[in-house]
């Protein structure tokens, strides 16, 4: 049989010819005693279609078949090796914390999975399996913590002099920059009409568009920036902004006014901020 093969021919006390494709996709032909092998090949012709349609289908399903196993021996073979790795980082009273993470800037502020922990003292082969097969990111465990309102983790230690905390600090907690930029009345209630601390960069926009606007310079024409670090002249003092803003109004400052210090840059040895105004 020259036009497609057959692997093996079955015969029996059978009335009928069947055909049938295995899981291989071979080809068995089921017939009787009595059909001549040229009768067996002019059914085949017949049903030549029938049969390439079939054996196609069948590869096609190896090929998956074959893709799941391989993904499924990857997934088992992980697993053994997380329990394994979770007892190793047991016993060096190593206990990780899994989440997600939301850094700005860096990682275009889209969330990514992470695990934290204190990495120090364990094999490296840990934080490369994590990476590479849990497809996770291993962060330390002591630069970040967990906003209290999503539950994300969120970078509460610099890693640079210009760092800014995406983010704020209440008396409760943290609460991540994500979850502020949802609502900025949390972060403005945390921080309007006190001298002690000022709202990061990346959240004055979000601030003007609630009706606060930066106090001018008078001489520029432009939103006056203060000064304070170890440089000479850098010794703008809130108190003393705050005072001079009275004593030119004659009053206190929240009879008309609500205010926020907004940092606008941070050095290594300086901090450069304003201050926005809204009117009551």
């Amino acid at each position: 049989m020259n036009t497609i093969k057959v692997d093996k021919i079955i015969r029996s006390k059978r009335r009928t010819l069947a055909l049938e494709i295995k899981k291989d996709a071979t080809l068995i032909v089921r017939a009787p005693f009595f059909v001549s092998n040229k009768m067996i090949e002019k059914f085949i012709l017949e049903k030549i279609s029938w049969i390439e349609k079939k054996k196609d289908e069948m590869r096609k399903r190896n090929v998956r078949f074959n893709t799941y196993k391989k993904v499924l021996s990857i997934m088992i073979e992980s697993l053994e090796n997380i329990i394994r790795y979770s007892e190793y980082l047991e016993k060096k009273n190593v206990y990780p914390e899994y989440g997600k993470i939301q850094e700005y800037d860096r990682y275009s502020g889209d969330f990514k999975n992470v695990i934290l922990g204190d990495w120090n003292n364990v094999n490296n082969k840990i934080p490369e399996f994590i990476e590479n097969k849990l497809e996770h990111t291993t962060l330390w465990i002591d630069e970040y913590t967990t906003c209290i309102e999503c539950y994300n983790f969120m970078r509460i230690v610099h890693d640079s002099y210009s760092w800014q905390l995406n983010g704020m600090i209440t008396e409760y907690g943290y609460v991540c920059r994500k979850c502020i930029e949802k609502d900025i009345n949390y972060l403005i209630e945390e921080y309007k009409n006190t001298n002690n601390k000022a709202i990061p960069d990346w959240s004055i926009e979000l601030v003007k568009n609630e009706g606060y606007i930066c106090l001018d310079d008078n001489e520029n024409e432009s939103c006056k920036i203060f000064e304070n670090g170890w440089y000479e002249g850098q010794n703008d003092h809130p108190d003393d902004i705050i005072k001079s803003i009275e004593d030119n109004l004659g009053e206190h400052i929240n009879n008309k006014y609500d205010y926020l210090f907004a940092i606008n840059s941070v050095g290594q040895f300086d901090i450069h901020y304003s201050l926005f105004l809204k009117e009551l």
